[in-house]
């Protein structure tokens, strides 16, 4: 597999977060706030979580419907009637947390999920320090 991940950073100061108190808590209010919004039926309870190197990591999958194939229009209306041509493809959400931050690499269609989360001045402060 070959990926170009892209990293984000949490703002653990967001006001979803009020009250939250650790890592976890704070993953569970963005996958039910994305849920609310999009009313989706996003799992938040099943999160993976290690830690290697002083660093935790949480983990959590979901499948999205994507799109109608197009193995549908090529085949006749004769065989693919009553059948499902919906590919789904599959999301990610892995988050590591450091000492003094959260940060955040998506798969898939999760992007969206993270967006209102998203400390938006965390690749400047870091291409002003280079």
């Amino acid at each position: 597999m070959t990926s170009n991940p892209n990293i984000y950073q949490i703002n653990r100061g967001h006001i979803e977060f009020k009250g939250a108190n650790n890592t976890e808590a704070i993953i569970k209010r963005i996958i039910l706030y994305f849920n609310k919004k999009n009313e989706s039926a996003i799992d938040s309870e099943d999160i993976n979580s290690f830690e290697r190197d002083s660093v935790n990591y949480y983990l959590a999958l979901f499948n999205t419907d994507e799109f109608i194939s197009d193995w549908r229009e090529f085949l006749p209306e004769e065989l693919t009637k009553g059948s499902e041509f919906v590919q789904k493809k599959l999301s990610l959400l892995l988050f590591a947390e450091t000492q003094r931050c959260l940060y955040c690499v998506v798969g898939g269609n999760a992007y969206q999920i993270i967006t209102p989360f998203i400390n938006h001045s965390f690749g400047l402060n870091m291409y002003s320090r280079i």
